[in-house]
């Protein structure tokens, strides 16, 4: 929805909505994208036609002009996009009055003034979203969020499902998981040493609460260095509660990666359940990959960045190194990994990637995927190219994995070198 000529606009949507009335007798829902900030004779006429069809209502907003007056008026929104402005009154009303039937809200906030109006009303009264399902707070501005004073009895997302909040934790106690411990199955957080304390003083993650948790992210990249003796101590105290039952977790920092290893090696049957492993950690060597796969059985994906072999290997025939890693790692034989992504594909050496590559395979049966992190198609085939044609690949093939081939292969239109066995494909 766009300006442009006003009565040119009316005359269209006027058209559009009767042919729609028409066309859809028994239309359910619909998809608003506004481009550019509409007349509000065009946003009212909108309006009528959505409230005379009684259909659910998708609104994206996303540029920092005001939301129209009019569309404040709308009472069936299902899901918002929106980005928050310092102009931010009618979108707030469009929230209030429709906090009790949205299911989706994504914010960013291109400025923080008012952000306590997502929870609260003008009295300082919680304000309930019964039935939203997906939360996520995504913020472009250099302004800090200060904590939102703690609201005692308040439960404002009863039945949360996603709660994704990129910047630091805004809110002064656990406002956020309170009466959904049922229900939230993936949370994506960045926590500094205040956050960490203060929902470890609430519980927030301890017994048996966050039940329905199977995904969790965390980043404390943001941290100043002086509190990074807490961040590690809080850090370890969450994780002890939560990695018994999460599927997927992504470690962002390496104070997060660091307290993961050294609790994996002290209790690593309390990690079974894991299947998914994202870590951003810059020292990553083949014996750590390896290391992680012997504790992990039921691990399916590990994405991560090689930098190098690592020391014990460097220097060591590779057909040594495999034998080496064998035996050093014996449940790597029964390790479910079958794909292993990579990221920051810019820094891959072609020799150190072709050798990490066929030694996982030699230790790994099942690994059947090399994904690349948000790499164009044209830059997967440039590896698989370097990867494959290369003299090195094929020397290195016939002294570790003979049978082992790598192919150019695509899922959902995206690009993977596979790994086949010639006599028998996986």
């Amino acid at each position: 929805m766009s300006d442009g000529s006003g009565a040119q606009n009316k005359t269209t949507l006027d058209t559009l909505t009767r042919y729609l009335s028409r066309l859809l007798p028994s239309l359910q829902s619909v998809h608003l994208e506004i481009s550019d900030e509409p007349t509000q004779e065009v946003s009212q006429k909108f309006v009528q036609f959505c409230s005379r069809k009684h259909c659910s209502l998708d609104i994206q907003h996303v540029h920092s002009m005001p939301l129209p007056n009019a569309l404040a008026a709308i009472s069936n929104l299902s899901k918002l996009h929106c980005t928050w402005s310092d102009n931010y009154t009618s979108l707030v009303q469009l929230l209030h009055g429709n906090s009790t039937v949205l299911r989706e809200l994504v914010i960013n906030y291109v400025d923080v003034l008012g952000f306590e109006n997502l929870v609260m009303d003008g009295s300082g009264e919680c304000i309930s979203y019964p039935h939203l399902n997906k939360l996520v707070l995504t913020k472009q501005c250099s302004k800090e969020i200060q904590p939102l004073p703690p609201l005692c009895n308040a439960a404002p997302f009863p039945r949360l499902k996603t709660l994704h909040i990129t910047f630091t934790f805004p809110f002064s106690n656990d406002l956020p998981f309170r009466g959904n411990s049922g229900t939230l199955a993936s949370i994506d957080l960045c926590l500094d040493s205040r956050a960490l304390k203060q929902l470890h003083a609430c519980g927030t993650f301890a017994g048996t609460r966050m039940r329905a948790l199977d995904s969790l992210e965390l980043d404390t990249q943001h941290e100043m260095a002086a509190d990074a003796s807490d961040v590690v101590k809080e850090s370890s105290a969450l994780l002890k509660h939560v990695m018994g039952r999460v599927t997927r977790f992504c470690a962002l920092d390496q104070k997060f990666t660091d307290q993961l290893l050294a609790q994996l090696a002290l209790q690593p049957q309390g990690f079974d359940n894991l299947q998914v492993l994202y870590v951003h950690h810059h020292d990553v060597s083949l014996l750590w990959i390896a290391g992680i796969i012997d504790k992990l059985p039921q691990l399916l994906k590990l994405q991560c960045t090689v930098m190098q072999l690592g020391e014990g290997i460097r220097d060591v025939d590779l057909s040594q190194a495999a034998n080496m890693l064998s035996a050093r790692f014996r449940n790597t034989r029964a390790s479910q990994l079958q794909i292993w992504q990579l990221h920051n594909h810019k820094t891959l050496e072609i020799k150190n990637a072709v050798s990490c590559i066929l030694l996982l395979s030699f230790i790994c049966p099942q690994l059947n995927r090399i994904a690349f992190s948000m790499v164009p198609d044209d830059t997967v085939e440039n590896i698989y190219s370097k990867l494959a044609y290369s003299s090195f690949y094929a020397r290195v093939r016939r002294a570790i994995v003979p049978d082992v081939e790598l192919k150019l292969d695509q899922i959902d239109k995206k690009y993977y070198v596979k790994l086949t066995h010639r006599a028998n494909s996986r």
